[in-house]
C-alpha cells in the first residue's frame, strides 16, 4: 500500500485564502510566496517594488518576485550598470600568505576564503583539509582477509566487498571458488575436443616436431597442437602439427582451406623422409618453398622439409649454399 503524502496548509500571498499543498511543494518553494489561483498569480507577477540600483544607486522599479527571490541579490537599472558591477574589483587579503589581491565583487559573498593563486590554495588545503579536518575523512576499520584471515586496518570503501591482503590471496580465492561447478560459465565439463586429445598425445606431437613451430621455426616458445583439417575428433598424428601459440596458431583461424592444403603437404613431405646431403654440395633445400630448418648429424646435414622459415609464408624456391 502506498504511503500517503504529507500535506501543509498555507495562505495565499495575495488574497490570504487558505490552501493545502504537498510537503514537497512547500519545501521546494524558493520565494516564500504561495498563490491560490492563476488570477492571484498574475497579480503577484505584475506587482512592483521600489528599490535602488546596486551599481549607481539610482531608484528603480522591479518585479516583486525578483525583489524577494534570493537568487537575485542585486538589481540594476541598465545593462551598463550590470557590466560595471560585474567588472568591479575589490582588494582583499589572501587567506594563506596574507598578500593583497583583487577579486571579483561577486566573490565576496560567495566564497569564504580568498587566495592569490592556485599554489596558495593547494598549500592551504594541505594544511587544513587533511586527516580529521577533511569533511570526507572516515576512520579505518578492522577487517579480515577473505582467504587467509589475516586482519588489517582499511578504509570502509575498501571493505565494502570481499577484502584480500594482496593479489595472491585474491587469485587463490577465485581459484578455489570459481573453478568447476562454481564458475558461472560452467557447462558440465563439456570440451570441444574428444577424450583422446590429452596431454600425453600433445607431448608426443611436440617431441616429434622437435619442440619447434612448424610454421616459423621458433624454439623455446609455448606450443599448441593444431588440427590440420580442423576436425577436433581426428587425433591421428598425420592430422596434428605443432605451432607457436601466440602468433602462428592464431593465423590459422582464417583462410582455412589454404592452411589445410599447406600443412597437409608439409606432413606428406615429412612422411616421405628427410634427405641426407653432403656439406660441400650446393642444392635447393626443397622443391616447393623456402629453405627450412637443417639438422646437423655427424658429418652430414639432414634437410628436413617439414620445418619452415619465418621470413615469409609465401611459397618460393631459392638456392642456399651450404658452407
Amino acid at each position: 500500500m502506498a504511503r500517503p503524502s504529507k500535506k501543509v496548509k498555507v495562505n495565499c500571498s495575495i488574497c490570504g485564502k487558505e490552501k493545502i499543498i504537498s510537503l514537497c511543494s512547500y519545501e521546494s518553494n524558493k520565494t516564500g510566496s504561495f498563490l491560490c489561483s492563476n488570477e492571484c498569480r498574475a497579480k503577484w507577477m505584475y506587482k512592483k517594488v521600489d528599490t535602488f540600483c546596486a551599481n549607481c544607486n539610482s531608484p528603480i522599479v522591479v518585479g516583486y518576485y525578483r525583489y524577494i527571490d534570493e537568487r537575485y541579490k542585486h538589481t540594476f537599472c541598465s545593462a551598463k550598470c550590470t557590466g560595471e558591477f560585474q567588472r568591479k574589483r575589490l582588494t582583499v587579503s589572501c587567506s594563506y600568505c596574507g598578500k593583497e589581491v583583487e577579486v571579483c565583487h561577486c566573490w565576496i559573498g560567495t566564497y569564504e576564503k580568498k587566495f592569490c593563486n592556485i599554489g596558495c590554495y593547494g598549500k592551504w588545503r594541505s594544511d587544513n583539509m587533511k586527516g580529521e579536518n577533511n569533511p570526507r575523512y572516515t576512520e579505518k576499520q578492522l577487517v579480515a582477509c577473505n582467504y587467509c584471515g589475516k586482519t588489517a586496518m582499511v578504509y570502509p570503501c575498501h571493505a565494502v566487498n570481499n577484502y584480500y591482503c594482496d593479489e595472491v590471496c585474491s587469485t587463490k580465492w577465485r581459484i578455489a571458488h570459481f573453478s568447476g561447478e562454481g564458475n558461472p560459465n560452467w557447462q558440465g565439463g563439456f570440451s570441444q575436443y574428444a577424450p583422446g586429445f590429452n596431454g600425453a598425445l600433445r607431448e608426443e606431437i611436440k617431441k616429434r616436431d622437435n619442440y619447434t613451430c612448424q610454421l616459423c621455426g621458433a624454439t623455446e616458445v609455448e606450443l599448441a597442437v593444431h588440427h590440420i583439417n580442423y576436425d577436433k575428433d581426428n587425433h591421428l598424428p598425420s592430422n596434428l602439427i605443432s605451432l607457436c601459440t601466440n602468433t602462428c596458431h592464431s593465423r590459422t583461424n582464417g583462410n582455412r582451406e589454404y592452411w589445410m592444403k599447406y600443412f597437409t603437404q608439409v606432413i606428406n613431405e615429412r612422411q616421405e623422409g628427410a634427405t641426407t646431403i653432403s656439406k660441400e654440395s650446393t642444392v635447393q633445400a626443397n622443391g616447393i618453398g623456402s629453405a627450412r630448418h637443417l639438422l646437423v648429424k655427424d658429418d652430414d646435414i639432414v634437410c628436413s622439409s617439414w620445418q619452415h622459415e619465418a621470413v615469409s609464408l609465401r611459397r618460393r624456391s631459392e638456392s642456399c649454399e651450404l658452407r
